[in-house]
């Protein structure tokens, strides 16, 4: 899982929580796994995506448009998505689960997105 991030006005934030799931997942089996940009106004982040079974999760993560706070929305779909999730398939279930850490808690966030993955850190 490598996305090269150069020009795509991705917080650096974001690009660190991505090195730290990395840094993790280098020894799994993550060819399911996909990863994008993601754009939901000010907010520029990354979005993972997995298929399995019959529902696709979809993380996204970055920094708060508000807050300069660390966010993480999750939901589910049963669409099969050919190009990556945007903001149109966002959900008001991911707004109203959407979990906030301190800017300088991105270890946490990523243990956070670990477990939305059902993966356990080292």
């Amino acid at each position: 899982m490598r996305m090269n991030v150069l020009n795509l006005q991705i917080h650096p934030i974001a690009t660190a929580i991505l090195e730290l799931l990395m840094d993790e997942w280098r020894s799994l089996d993550s060819s399911n796994l996909q990863s994008s940009a993601w754009y939901n106004g000010r907010e520029c982040g990354i979005c993972l995506y997995l298929r399995t079974g019959t529902k696709t999760l979809i993380v996204t993560f970055g920094e708060h448009r508000n807050s300069g706070e660390i966010f993480v929305d999750h939901w589910y779909s049963e669409e099969i998505f050919l190009n990556p999730p945007t903001v149109q398939n966002f959900t008001d279930k991911a707004y109203k689960q959407r979990k906030c850490f301190n800017c300088d808690k991105s270890n946490k966030a990523a243990q956070y997105i670990m477990s939305l993955f059902n993966l356990k850190t080292t």
